[in-house]
């Protein structure tokens, strides 16, 4: 039974290795940090849009985080938010820029696991 759990153990360790870097190469290549790739992903789960509020909710961050982390996508035109609201409480949408590359990044991660 403990060998089974190593050899689970150490198949985890390997699948979280090999996402992270997944994460960092595809991000890097938007010139953005590789945690950012899970707002990404989310984004993608939610086309109707999430606040800063939700988005960080739903991915257990902080709200500064996700804040510092909206303002690059939105430089880098990977996000936009619905105008006419204040910036931490408008939905925030992938543009297609952000589509696309969050679809690579989730192709890129189901064909490391």
């Amino acid at each position: 039974m403990i060998s089974r759990f190593v050899r689970f153990s150490f198949a985890l360790a390997e699948i979280d290795r090999n996402l992270h870097k997944i994460m960092s190469d595809e991000m890097s290549a938007l010139g953005l940090r590789g945690p950012q790739a899970v707002y990404l992903i989310r984004l993608n789960m939610h086309p109707a849009g999430l606040t800063a509020a939700e988005l960080a909710k739903l991915c257990d961050r902080n709200k500064a985080d996700v804040s510092r982390a909206m303002a690059e996508f939105e430089e880098e035109g990977i996000i936009y938010r619905e105008s006419g609201k204040k910036p931490y409480r408008a939905r925030i949408r992938l543009t297609e820029k952000g589509i696309l590359a969050s679809e690579k990044l989730r192709e890129r991660a189901r064909l490391a696991v």
